[in-house]
């Protein structure tokens, strides 16, 4: 756009006055500005079109005299009149109902929803044809517990509101059971003993009190069998090393040596331990005078110090602490 001073080109931008009027900066600069009162006068000479974005809604078509004519129609309308656009049901929001200019906005076409509207004037602008998206055409059906004649909203609608189809529910569904279910009693003999019994239980084995420990303790014992005997091929005949007796490991870890062998060999080992402990600590004596005399020993065996040995006295409490530490390393 040319400048009105200068003639020099320029960017137009949205808030740029029309041809004629504006100037570029170096003219702006050299000649200030008018008054704003003569800038408004001057604007209001330039046609609505060469203003982009600047125009007011009475100049777009929507001032005092479409608002009053929408409020017309939707005083005589009602919630059943057809939309303009896509002809469902306008409906009783009347804040999405707009009163729908004609593509050459000469006219009226009527009241049509907002979406409709909208859709319509974004199609005339992008140059593509508009398509209404009628989600369902409604029909007349008539309620299935009323009788009452509606419009359905779905495809599967069967009643005419939402308290028919819970009153329909409660009254078609089926009894509920009163009172306690019956029990299922089942015949059953007993695991113990040859009597039968009845019971309402589905797993129970035996028929008393009594009967049910007697299989506790057999189901018990029968599992220790079975865990430490669990099948006949562990159990292997041996013969002991010491005594040439046959006899039967149940253990298959046990050694090749019977019982009686084990209990000797036992008795021997403990006899040997015990001489040697006599013959370290003295024939015959208990465990306080073997501890006593293996103190004294070692008290009587400590070396002595420097000192002692250059002729000074020795340390009275040096001794017993050394024995007392001899004999806590013992213990």
């Amino acid at each position: 756009m040319p400048c009105a001073d200068c003639g020099r080109m320029m960017y137009r931008c949205p808030d740029s006055l029309g041809e004629g009027l504006s100037r570029c900066q170096p003219c702006r600069r050299a000649n200030p500005a008018p008054k704003w009162q003569k800038i408004r006068r001057e604007r209001a000479a330039v046609p609505v079109t060469e203003w982009p974005g600047r125009a007011s809604p009475a100049d777009r078509g929507y001032g005092h005299l479409h608002r009053a004519a929408r409020l017309h129609a939707l005083s005589i309308y009602q919630p059943d009149d057809p939309c303009a656009r896509c002809g469902e049901a306008l409906g009783t929001d009347t804040s999405r109902i707009h009163l729908d200019h004609t593509d050459d906005r000469e006219g009226y076409l009527g009241l049509s929803h907002r979406r409709c509207n909208l859709a319509a004037a974004a199609a005339l602008t992008n140059g593509t044809a508009f398509t209404p998206k009628v989600r369902y055409a409604p029909r007349d059906r008539t309620c299935e517990r009323c009788l009452v004649e509606y419009k359905a909203s779905y495809g599967g609608q069967r009643f005419c509101g939402r308290p028919c189809a819970i009153a329909y529910q409660k009254e078609t569904a089926p009894p509920k059971p009163k009172g306690r279910r019956a029990a299922i009693s089942y015949t059953r003999t007993c695991s113990e003993c040859p009597s039968g019994f009845i019971t309402i239980y589905p797993n129970k084995m035996t028929c008393s009190t009594e009967c049910s420990r007697a299989r506790q303790g057999r189901t018990s014992r029968d599992g220790k069998r079975a865990r430490y005997v669990p099948v006949s091929v562990k159990v292997k005949a041996r013969t002991c090393i010491d005594c040439a007796a046959a006899f039967v490991a149940f253990n298959p870890r046990r050694g090749h040596v019977c019982d009686r062998c084990q209990k000797r060999r036992s008795h021997q080992a403990w006899r040997r331990n015990k001489r040697e402990r006599e013959r370290l600590g003295g024939g015959g004596q208990g465990h306080d005078d073997l501890e006593q005399s293996t103190t004294s020993t070692l008290a009587l065996h400590v070396p002595l110090s420097p000192l002692d040995v250059a002729g000074s006295a020795p340390d009275p409490d040096r001794t017993p602490s050394v024995a007392l530490r001899a004999t806590r390393t013992l213990r």
